[in-house]
């Protein structure tokens, strides 16, 4: 426990140095708006980054949580920890029943992408830096522009590995594409600063683990031509049981978007990790 208390006070004082915290103004934090009229095809993801030790981050958790319900399955939030306010995973102690959630490459990701202040999000790798309360407006232009491919993944565990098959099928020509996979863990009971509240049992969901690909900018493979299937394209993610990390394989998923430098993400999808879980978006 004095660990603990430790470990909280260094990052408190460090976290007031190094970054600062958006707050959002409670007219600001969600509009409803009415999704468009066709949502069928595109799928859209929000990149979320987010802290352990930002105060304002749960409203954000709150906001990405309602467009979820707004969007279903046609929209992706992927919480990535790291920056001023991420508690790192080597941190972790579980005799203590405190978890740290930021991995190595969550935390290089903030620093590459110049996230300065928290929370924030970039939808589909073309809206820039966002701060929560512009995300619905932006997330609701994305579904604007029609889908270029479709994805189809499945995966599924086999000795202690997460064995990925993505197969991709696009409807016109894409030169220089990117392919990302990773994986998400959801409802890790672990700690969070809401407000001026430390609240040491907090449900984490869509937690960032590990990418399958290099991160961030994903695998280049070869030109996609319309109507012709790309794939399968196969991963092997070892699942992590060690002093610091334990995932729980029945709350993972894997996320698998293609995106390129000038059009941001063209596709994304989602599949729980199962002994045979097909997806296709």
């Amino acid at each position: 426990m004095k660990n603990r208390n430790l470990i909280l006070g260094l990052w408190v004082a460090a976290s007031a140095v190094l970054a600062g915290c958006d707050t959002v103004d409670m007219d600001d934090r969600f509009i409803a708006m009415e999704p468009v009229v066709d949502t069928s095809s595109r799928t859209v993801l929000l990149e979320e980054f987010t802290g352990q030790l930002c105060s304002n981050c749960p409203d954000a958790h709150k906001i990405a949580s309602q467009l979820s319900q707004q969007y279903g399955d046609k929209f992706i939030v992927v919480s990535i920890h790291g920056g001023g306010f991420g508690m790192s995973e080597e941190y972790t102690s579980f005799n203590d029943n405190f978890v740290g959630l930021a991995t190595q490459e969550g935390m290089n990701y903030h620093t590459s992408l110049g996230v300065s202040s928290w929370p924030a999000g970039v939808i589909n790798r073309n809206s820039g830096i966002l701060t929560s309360d512009a995300w619905s407006a932006a997330v609701r232009k994305s579904f604007e522009t029609p889908a270029e491919l479709g994805i189809l993944a499945n995966a599924s565990v086999s000795n202690g590995n997460i064995e990925v098959e993505v197969t991709l099928v696009p409807s016109t020509d894409i030169a220089s594409p990117n392919l990302n996979v990773w994986v998400t863990e959801s409802h890790i009971d672990a700690f969070q600063q809401d407000g001026a509240q430390y609240l040491p049992s907090y449900e984490h969901n869509h937690v960032f683990r590990k990418s399958a690909t290099p991160m961030p900018d994903g695998m280049t493979i070869e030109s996609l031509k319309s109507g012709q299937h790309a794939g399968p394209y196969k991963f092997t993610i070892p699942v992590v049981d060690n002093d610091h990390v334990k995932w729980n394989v029945s709350n993972l998923s894997v996320v698998v978007f293609v995106d390129t430098k000038s059009g941001g993400v063209l596709q994304a999808t989602h599949t729980a990790v199962n002994e045979n879980q097909d997806s296709e978006q």
